[in-house]
């Protein structure tokens, strides 16, 4: 016998596709947009599950929540919803455990894993046990073609809603005192982030959660809409746009092939001796077609100026006017590269020579030939130098704070702030972040439990920990190099300079770290 389900949820493509999925799995669906409507219904009828949508047109999923039992609803519940405020703060966490909801699940979710969710309290309110999931691959093969006609065509609405919110936010800064026009902005900012992951656009959902967070800045008074301010909205919504109009949900970043630069000693290319040959594979394997200066006629400039190269690799003993670290510099210079990892290398480069290339930053030198498994090095090193940016995850509750470092971060890397430790193994699982930095001043948890139990965690164990504090208290340092904690750093507007450097050198350390301590397949 099949299960009726009641789904109410305002976004249409997202209500659309929750029901294909459902539908799929036998169940009988009502889909409404409203409070109002779905109380009337109820009062008729009872699903045994009601999905519910944290936002609504009329009301919100709480109060609706809230009417509904006390009318004398008593089927299950699943609460769900983007808004932070609703699904991590310990108060309405509490209520919605007093009003018996099943589950509450942030938003956005993909859809099987919602599916599941859903059987589950289905499968519990039946037998007081969990199911044993079996696959049903005819019936997952279908829902999967239904759920990518729906991807298709969502991805379309998509590119539209940017486009718009694009035009509504220049609107917005030649109008700032608009406050519907800015309300309309937090609201379509919401809407995406809550739904366009759920179609696997899970990128393009993070930047619309940061421009929702902009908003809520604007809003509350927090943020001055200064030219910083607009340059992180629109930069923000470029990505999202050029994310949105790529050809796949999950691989949506168009591809280039990638190229290396290769400048020789003449002598060396002459020769061709199976060092060269070896560390030529290695290039090639790790940074992608070699364009060698000596072999076309090409200046080395000319190379790095006209080409998006993954790595430079400069022989000391190549015959160039500039001398080795002197090119190295000029290339630096670029702004494409300037932080292209550079490769010295040569056979028994001296004590100087070392000296003079270790000034390069984002620079390695090599000895030819390789000595066993250095060419492995050299390969993780370059590999990991040319990784998406990094993942760090900011755990605080001071938003002016958060909001100002992800600015200045946002060329080390792409930060996602939380506020609650509700949210926190599901967001490590989420964003796989690269470093995590914790604010001491947090109002709901203790930081050094909070990093105790995270590192108790075989798959977070060796992810840096950085501490913040308003206060440098030298008790509190101590604690923290004692529990293991990487550093300590204040959180000061002065400071943020010498985080970020700190927070790159961690990230390259702990990502080479990895590399070479994968298991070889």
């Amino acid at each position: 016998m099949s299960d009726l389900i009641l789904i109410l949820e305002d976004d249409l493509d997202l209500r659309d596709a929750i029901a294909t999925a459902l539908t799929e799995k036998n169940h009988d669906i009502i889909r409404i947009s409203k409070a109002e409507q779905a109380l009337e219904i109820i009062k008729k009828i009872t699903p045994q599950l009601m999905l519910v949508d944290g936002h609504l047109p009329d009301s919100n999923g709480i109060t609706f929540i809230e009417q509904a039992r006390r009318n004398g609803y008593s089927g299950e519940i699943v609460f769900f919803s983007a808004f932070s405020s609703y699904t991590n703060t310990p108060k309405q966490l509490e209520k919605l455990r007093q009003l018996k909801v099943s589950r509450t699940l942030k938003k956005p979710i993909a859809i099987p894993k919602l599916i599941h969710h859903i059987d589950d309290v289905l499968f519990k309110k039946k037998s007081g046990a969990s199911p044993i999931l079996q696959a049903d691959i005819n019936s997952q093969s279908s829902l999967d073609g239904l759920l990518l006609k729906q991807k298709e065509a969502y991805q379309q609405k998509l590119v539209a809603q940017l486009n718009q919110l694009n035009e509504n936010f220049r609107k917005l800064q030649t109008q700032p005192e608009d406050e519907s026009l800015l309300e309309a902005i937090h609201q379509s900012a919401h809407k995406i982030h809550g739904t366009a992951g759920t179609f696997g656009w899970r990128q393009v959902s993070l930047h619309a959660e940061e421009l929702e967070d902009l908003t809520s800045g604007l809003m509350t008074g927090l943020i001055e809409p200064d030219e910083t301010f607009w340059e992180e909205v629109f930069t923000t919504l470029s990505k999202a746009l050029e994310l949105s109009s790529g050809s796949s949900a999950d691989n949506n970043t168009p591809t280039q092939k990638s190229k290396s630069l290769l400048v020789l000693d003449p002598n060396m290319l002459l020769r061709r001796d199976n060092a060269l040959i070896e560390f030529e594979k290695t290039l090639l394997r790790s940074a992608g077609e070699l364009l060698q200066t000596l072999k076309d006629g090409a200046t080395p400039m000319g190379i790095a100026i006209d080409f998006s190269i993954q790595a430079a690799a400069i022989n000391f003993s190549a015959h160039i006017h500039t001398g080795a670290t002197q090119l190295a510099q000029q290339i630096r210079q670029l702004p494409l590269h300037k932080r292209t990892p550079i490769l010295f290398f040569g056979e028994h480069p001296t004590f100087e020579e070392r000296l003079e290339a270790a000034q390069i930053p984002h620079s390695f030198f090599i000895d030819l030939p390789f000595q066993p498994h250095e060419d492995l090095v050299v390969e993780t090193y370059l590999l990991n130098q040319n990784l998406p940016k990094a993942n760090v995850l900011l755990f605080s509750e001071d938003f002016e704070y958060a909001h100002q470092l992800r600015t200045v971060g946002q060329e080390v890397a792409h930060i996602t702030v939380i506020d609650s430790a509700h949210r926190l193994w599901d967001t490590l699982s989420e964003i796989q972040p690269d470093l995590l930095l914790l604010d001491l001043e947090s109002t709901t948890f203790d930081m050094f439990t909070l990093s105790a139990t995270i590192r108790s965690h075989p798959k977070w164990h060796l992810t840096p920990i950085f501490l913040l504090s308003k206060h440098k208290i030298q008790d509190v340092r101590l604690k923290t190099f004692r529990m293991g904690i990487d550093d300590y750093m204040t959180k000061h507007a002065s400071t943020f300079e010498e985080l970020l450097v700190r927070m790159e050198t961690y990230i390259a350390r702990s990502r080479l770290s990895q590399q070479m301590n994968k298991p070889s397949t």
